[in-house]
């Protein structure tokens, strides 16, 4: 659809396939290894291997896809799914599905966020591997046991019936607030115990309250965007084969040149008409 393309968001060297099944193939995978992955990266990459991260889709498993990487020394590593927070985040707010115009710009975003300089050396630095720290990686291979801890003795029964606890309401709190001033008189420990829950319970607040703030806004543009979405041309482009975003504006503009209608003179050109001397 033109509106794939008008978005000005995406970079004009994407490439856009199409399919009868509205899937991607083997084909296109293919095709994108060889068309845009390996010419893209021929001048970019350092030493004699390139690394290409993918996800288990099955057409970057197929033989023809390995055969290639093979004879452009591009090395596949294919790692898990990782899209549970993002679709919990987007089921919380009522998105339940994600169309080719919500998927277009939050690609580009992820790639944004993801793909930092920071992000990836901190990666490698992490798992011991640049710079190698050897002890790092054996690391996480230990199990560590953990010592069970003994059950309490049938003996020690606490002298006072009143235990702190963090309130979780309104009246909780007020009910804690009331102990403390009681306690205060008689065990300034125990206060001191209840004080510090009740610090915590309001920071649990704050904190919701944060969260509740953060999923309304998230909600609220939300809303704004899928209203912008519905001012959108949904005209499709008629194209058999792939083509990027800027070969596809080319086919684009020339037939909004050819509907938008002639503007009508402006006052000052009716004006100089209507001044300018006849012809005798």
């Amino acid at each position: 659809m033109h509106a794939w393309f008008e978005d000005e968001a995406i970079p004009n060297d994407w490439r856009f396939e199409v399919s009868d099944s509205g899937w991607t193939s083997d084909e296109i995978g293919v095709r994108w290894l060889r068309e845009h992955f390996i010419p893209y990266t021929n001048s970019r990459k350092i030493g004699r291997y390139r690394l290409l991260v993918l996800d288990g889709h099955g057409s970057h498993l197929t033989g023809e896809f390995d055969r290639i990487c093979k004879e452009h020394e591009v090395i596949p590593v294919l790692l898990k799914r990782a899209y549970g927070k993002l679709i919990e985040a987007k089921t919380r707010i009522g998105v339940h599905h994600i169309d080719k115009l919500d998927f277009l710009p939050a690609l580009k975003q992820a790639r944004i966020e993801a793909f930092k300089t920071s992000n990836i050396k901190s990666s490698f630095a992490a798992a011991g591997l640049v710079p190698l720290d050897p002890e790092r990686v054996i690391s996480k291979l230990n199990i560590r046991i953990r010592t069970p801890t003994p059950p309490p003795s049938r003996g020690s029964v606490t002298s006072s019936k009143y235990s702190p606890k963090t309130p979780k309401t309104a009246r909780e709190a007020r009910r804690q607030a009331i102990s403390i001033i009681r306690a205060r008189q008689h065990n300034v420990a125990k206060s001191d115990q209840a004080v510090k829950q009740m610090q915590k319970a309001l920071e649990l607040a704050f904190d919701s309250h944060a969260i509740l703030k953060r999923e309304r806004d998230e909600l609220l543009a939300e809303v704004g965007r899928k209203e912008r979405k519905k001012q959108r041309s949904n005209r499709r482009l008629v194209h058999e084969t792939g083509l990027s975003k800027e070969e596809a504006l080319e086919l684009i503009q020339p037939k909004k040149r050819a509907v938008e209608p002639p503007k009508p003179p402006s006052l000052d050109q009716e004006d100089e008409a209507i001044l300018a001397p006849r012809p005798a």
